[in-house]
């Protein structure tokens, strides 16, 4: 015989505060904004484990896909191996534009604030098929910035294969 419970809304949000494993079953006919609760965000350590590669330390080699748990120590699994060799691929781009900046990372020689400092960047165009190249003012696009814009030329020209895997193509 099936029974049903009654709860008031007090008494629905102290069962959800204070019982976890009971909270589905207890608290099913109400919602968290009915309880005023916010939603728990979602995080790296909810995912519990994650299908991925990962690029290895001692030989910078990509891995074949496999199941990892999202402890601490595997923070650098990536979905595919495609975006493995791209984040190998960017490191190894940032530490060629570091050589061409003078030997200055992005956080010594870019000032955002200074809306004239030319800051230059490439990007590929899926549509006309070639890599293509920007001057940057004040806009952060998350990409590898120059400050000549005969160097960037020249690191895309020198290590195109190397681009070709940062641009996942």
């Amino acid at each position: 015989m099936r029974r049903t419970i009654r709860i008031n809304e007090d008494q629905a949000k102290a069962l959800y505060e204070k019982d976890n494993e009971l909270r589905d079953t207890l608290l099913h006919g109400f919602s968290d904004e009915e309880l005023g609760i916010k939603p728990k965000p979602f995080t790296w350590y909810d995912l519990e484990e994650v299908l991925g590669c990962f690029v290895g330390v001692v030989d910078s080699c990509v891995s074949y896909p496999i199941t990892y748990s999202t402890r601490d120590l595997h923070r650098n699994i990536f979905p595919t191996k495609t975006d493995a060799k791209s984040a190998r691929a960017k490191a190894m781009l940032l530490q060629l534009a570091k050589h061409y900046n003078d030997g200055e990372t992005e956080e010594e020689w870019i000032d955002w604030g200074d809306k004239r400092q030319k800051k230059y960047y490439a990007t590929y165009s899926h549509k006309l098929h070639k890599v293509l190249f920007f001057p940057n003012v004040s806009i952060y696009g998350g990409s590898i910035y120059f400050k000549r814009f005969e160097d960037l030329k020249k690191c895309v020209a020198d290590n195109r294969e190397l681009w070709e895997e940062y641009f996942k193509l």
